[in-house]
């Protein structure tokens, strides 16, 4: 007893020198057993590290993670010795097992679909099945019209009483204002919104400052339209004639001093309108690009696409209403060719007000727009015309011309071109609207500026009509005289002074 007492009383040091102290007269295989036991328990205490046990009763620093059952995999706690790593899993605690629920409907929405059924976990991303595609219910709109004012034009607003998508419809010219007489102090009122305006006289409108010049030219490209519309630093390019024109046209911009092209419209998909545009796009940085929704398919046409995007513009139809303002130049689309049937009656159609003036602009438009844009009451009114379609007998009818009201018209069009433009229906109706024409064909590139309070013209819209409104195209040299003559076989097409 006394051999064992010392082995649970003392050290490792102590246990050797009481078998060497206490052991003698005792029997050897007593001894052998002790010092068996003794090393068996020196084993034991080197193999332990520390020599901690799980129940904190010694030198281990255990720290415990609680791993949480998910609900396919049990949970436990894990104890980690921090100093010599060494640990055990308490506290095991099963698999929860998938919590299954129905997955929310979810409604439709204007513009997003919805879904129904399907079940999944609400713990976990599992799904069980898979919830019911709802396609998107579109739009409910409501209508609300807003009336025009002196200044302002009106339309109607179309509201989407389920997520406030709008749209604006139905333009309606400003009415303007309707001016009462002049009172005692010169100040006449508008007896529609009662705006106030003093009477000028004329020392004072000699003081008035006036706009800067607006140049608007009707380019010379042969058969095909191209017009130039320059304010200031400000360029505006209408088509650019066939893709032979492309390089002409080019240099007669910078013949005008064109640095850039804030916006190039292509009114539609021929040729002899679209043509030029692409080298003008290599020749030039552009801000804006409009063009019709009409799609056409040919090789011109995928490499006026591609030009478009590569210059990283943005072909865009614009709608109708849309506008342009530069510094009181406001350039309106009145038709984007919606609902056309044929490449013509596609043409993007404009309206340049500038000052007291208006242009318009009809690309290739046809009997068939023409009479639409007339009984939709579309704002046609203007003082300058670009005859639509080179003269055709297929546009310019007495209706058209009549809701225009243009003083002036321009015709583009090419010498002998085998169309046979302009021909005598487009010429008598234009006659007979009582227009004075000028023609590319016979007067080269035709150019008319405006302060916006004075219209300038060339002088072949000064006088009488030199369009020979009467008669048909083969006829017309008639009535000229021998120096123009001479003038048109020595110029070429876009000749630039």
């Amino acid at each position: 007893m006394l051999f064992f007492h010392f082995i649970l009383q003392n050290g490792e040091e102590n246990v050797i020198i009481g078998i060497v102290e206490n052991t003698k007269g005792v029997d050897p295989m007593k001894k052998s057993f002790a010092l068996f036991i003794l090393l068996v328990a020196l084993t034991v205490g080197l193999l332990a590290g520390c020599g901690d046990t799980p129940d904190g009763d010694s030198e281990h620093d255990y720290t415990a993670t609680v791993i949480a059952p998910t609900c396919e995999a049990a949970g436990y706690t894990e104890n980690v010795c921090s100093d010599c790593g060494d640990f055990y899993i308490s506290d095991i605690t099963d698999a929860l097992g998938h919590d299954m629920q129905p997955i929310p409907d979810k409604a439709p929405t204007c513009t997003e679909d919805g879904h129904t059924g399907g079940v999944a976990c609400a713990r976990c991303d599992k799904v069980q099945t898979q919830p019911t595609k709802v396609d998107k219910t579109g739009h409910n709109y409501n209508t609300s019209v807003v009336e025009p004012t002196c200044e302002e034009r009106g339309y109607t607003v179309y509201i989407c009483v389920v997520c406030e998508d709008t749209y604006n419809a139905d333009y309606v010219s400003a009415a303007g204002h309707t001016w009462s007489e002049a009172d005692e102090n010169g100040v006449k009122t508008c007896t529609v919104c009662q705006e106030k305006v003093e009477e000028k006289d004329e020392e004072k409108d000699d003081d008035a400052t006036t706009l800067p010049t607006l140049i608007v030219t009707y380019v010379d490209v042969g058969q095909g339209d191209c017009i130039l519309i320059k304010l200031g630093d400000c360029d505006i390019l209408i088509d650019a004639g066939k893709p032979d024109r492309g390089t002409a046209v080019s240099s007669y911009l910078k013949s005008q001093n064109v640095d850039d092209i804030e916006l190039m419209i292509n009114t539609h998909l021929d040729n002899d309108h679209y043509g030029g545009l692409p080298q003008v796009l290599d020749d030039f940085v552009v801000e804006a690009f409009w063009g019709t929704g009409f799609q056409k398919s040919g090789s011109g046409i995928t490499s006026l696409l591609k030009k478009v995007t590569a210059e990283g513009l943005t072909y865009h139809t614009p709608a109708v209403g849309t506008e342009f303002v530069h510094e009181g130049l406001t350039l309106t689309v009145i038709s984007n060719g919606a609902g056309a049937t044929n490449s013509n009656d596609s043409s993007i159609v404009v309206m340049l007000k500038y000052g007291e003036f208006k242009f318009l602009f009809t690309g290739d438009i046809g009997q068939k727009m023409e009479a639409k844009l007339v009984s939709e009451g579309a704002d046609l009114k203007c003082d300058v015309l670009k005859v639509g379609h080179h003269g055709s007998k297929t546009s310019s009818t007495a209706a058209f011309l009549a809701a225009t009201g243009a003083k002036y018209a321009v015709i583009c069009v090419g010498t002998g071109n085998s169309y046979g433009h302009p021909t005598s229906v487009a010429l008598n109706n234009l006659k007979a609207a009582g227009m004075t024409v000028a023609r590319t064909d016979l007067h080269g590139h035709v150019t008319i500026t405006t302060d916006g309070s004075e219209l300038v013209l060339p002088d072949t819209l000064k006088g009488a009509s030199t369009a020979a409104a009467d008669i048909g195209v083969s006829e017309v040299a008639i009535t000229l005289d021998i120096e123009l003559i001479n003038q048109m076989l020595k110029r070429r097409y876009l000749a630039v002074a």
